[in-house]
């Protein structure tokens, strides 16, 4: 086997769904005539041992394996013991972390040989073929976007941006069906399963400094042809019977034009389509034409980036909106259609008090939306506000907890914001949020079989025990 792609060990992951960004390396490596197998550890439900046994029988030549921030003490423990089943096996690691973050990348991933960062589809199958020739020579050049130890310590080579989308191959579906997951999806919440990501655009020229999404995937906007996306949707339908399809693109309607010719497009189509956007749009691209297209399409769920109901506290984000442009947006979506709303929140941001985070809370409470994304503040390595934190003695980079940067810990107290009692309020915004009878009813509603009520379950078990 040439590669072996990887989800990172997770035995506490609350939601479990195909990975886009593995298929479409996976895709890429196949294209270029390489032997890939990819296992989701997380659906396996694989500990370090499992991995070494099969690693120890397969003896790939390299195993890639995808990382968050919060993943990379469980990643490096994946590595190690990756090489303890086969030495001469390389071992690299690609994902958000590295890729904003690569010298904490090489600090916290000793056990690691290379790091992938931005997008992977042209630079690792270059990789591959200079480390199955043996690695001749010096890296070649032609591989880009890639970290290592060298002798006088870390190598980084910038990324390079597939700027035409089209050139990619659609991902290798059959590495992981959708078809043989149980009913999740992402944004918890589907009309109709199975549901399958699916990705029209990489990039984000937005400034959010809370956000990684500039190192991860490109500041300029990049977008596949309307026509090769609906090519993966009727793939996707005929094989896999896939009936949702939730976009992870940054900010979907933000180019109105390819937006409306989308959506245009899915109205034409005969057979009809059901898809959400649980990564969230842009408020500010939103109007009424736009909103009732987007339903007649088969829109049935939009995600908001409502973030705070304090203004000093969006504009310290670098947000460039405000709580009442949002909640105008909101209410626009429920005037206009009978489209699912989730707002999400991040409370506890550097520079909020206990009553900002109140708040913010008492805002989501009175909210029109139908779902809330509650978020105790991750100070991401590489984003800018984790920088600023670092600067100012607030956050020492030596001391810290990768596992607490989860949506439901914190990884200290920050001034004005005691650990013990964000963690409590985080919980209580939840309580508060679905406490309203109209919400619960639709919650109900909204649950499609047993298997989705135990992901909704675990999630709820996951917040508050």
């Amino acid at each position: 086997m040439d590669l072996l792609l990887l989800t990172a060990i997770d035995p506490f992951s609350y939601q479990i769904t195909p990975d886009l960004g593995l298929l479409y390396v996976a895709a890429a490596a196949r294209e270029a005539g390489f032997g890939v197998e990819l296992k989701d550890c997380r659906k396996l439900r694989w500990d370090c041992d499992d991995l070494a046994a099969f690693v120890g029988t397969a003896r790939p030549a390299v195993v890639g394996i995808k990382s968050f921030s919060n993943e990379a003490a469980r990643v490096d423990q994946m590595a190690a013991a990756i090489k303890q089943a086969s030495p001469g096996t390389l071992v690299v690691v690609g994902g958000p972390h590295p890729s904003m973050a690569p010298a904490l990348a090489l600090k916290h991933m000793p056990s690691v040989d290379y790091f992938f960062l931005g997008d992977g589809e042209v630079s690792l199958p270059r990789f591959l073929r200079w480390v199955l020739a043996g690695r001749p020579g010096n890296m070649p050049d032609e591989v880009r976007g890639i970290a290592w130890r060298g002798s006088d310590g870390l190598v980084v080579r910038e990324p390079e941006w597939i700027e035409d989308l089209d050139r990619l191959p659609l991902p290798a579906w059959d590495l992981m069906p959708p078809d043989q997951y149980a009913d999740e999806a992402l944004g918890l919440f589907a009309p109709a399963f199975p549901a399958a990501p699916v990705m029209m655009s990489r990039g984000c020229p937005h400034r959010c400094n809370y956000c990684g999404s500039q190192a991860v995937a490109g500041r300029r906007y990049r977008y596949r042809s309307v026509a090769s996306l609906l090519a993966e949707i009727d793939f996707l339908e005929r094989n896999y019977g896939v009936r949702t399809f939730a976009f992870v693109d940054n900010s979907f309607t933000s180019n109105r034009k390819v937006a409306v010719e989308f959506f245009e497009a899915l109205v034409a189509r005969p057979k009809p389509v059901f898809f959400t956007f649980p990564n969230g749009v842009r408020a500010s691209s939103l109007d009424e034409e736009l909103v009732r297209l987007m339903e007649r399409a088969g829109c049935r769920l939009v995600g908001f980036g409502v973030e705070s109901a304090v203004d000093a506290t969006l504009k310290r984000m670098e947000k460039d909106q405000t709580a009442a442009q949002v909640t105008e947006k909101i209410a626009l979506v429920r005037r206009e259609s009978d489209i699912y709303i989730t707002g999400s929140y991040i409370l506890g941001y550097p520079g909020d008090s206990i009553e900002d985070v109140r708040r913010t809370i008492r805002h989501a409470w009175a909210s029109p939306a139908h779902h809330a994304h509650f978020c105790v503040f991750i100070p991401l390595p590489g984003s800018p506000v984790y920088d600023r934190l670092v600067a100012a003695g607030q956050l020492d980079p030596d001391r810290w907890d990768p596992e607490a940067l989860t949506m439901d810990r914190t990884t200290g107290s920050l001034p004005g914001l005691p650990r013990d009692q964000l963690v409590r309020l985080h919980q209580w915004a939840y309580i508060r949020f679905y406490i309203k009878p109209w919400r619960l009813v639709s919650l109900l509603r909204q649950i499609k079989s047993f298997s989705h009520f135990r992901v909704i379950l675990r999630v709820i078990l996951k917040t508050f025990v």
